[in-house]
């Protein structure tokens, strides 16, 4: 849970470097790779309007699922799940919603850690509803 709360300490820290003076606006490409594409579709639209909000403007996203980046980026060649990392490694993708499988390809620690996270989640999760 502590590694959770460190993440998101961190993550609004970058966005907090993103609202400096030095950076008009910023574009972020946020690629949603995971299904159910509409559940994550409406959660990227939600969290981009509020950050968009909260930095006045100079954070906006564009948010596409993998065939829509694919269709707009790859001349409509379909992309696999090997290439989308690579994509990430090499910045043409800045964010994305992806599976921990996938980003278990980037680096196997952050696979470990993203697995960890998410067991010391669901476990924590199931000890609150055995308490109520």
């Amino acid at each position: 849970m502590k590694r959770l709360i460190l993440l998101s300490f961190f993550a609004v820290i970058s966005l907090s470097a993103f609202s400096s003076e030095n950076i008009k606006t910023h574009k972020i490409k946020w690629v949603l790779a995971h299904e159910p594409i509409d559940l994550f579709k409406e959660a990227a639209r939600v969290f981009s309007e509020d950050v968009t909000k909260k930095t006045n403007g100079r954070i906006t996203f564009e948010i596409l699922s993998l065939n829509e980046y694919a269709d707009k980026y790859n001349q409509s060649k379909k992309i696999s799940y090997d290439d989308f990392v690579k994509r990430i490694q090499d910045g043409s993708v800045e964010m994305s919603q992806t599976y921990t499988t996938n980003l278990g390809k980037l680096s196997s620690s952050l696979y470990v850690l993203i697995c960890r996270s998410y067991l010391e989640i669901t476990t924590t999760r199931k000890r609150f509803w055995k308490v109520k």
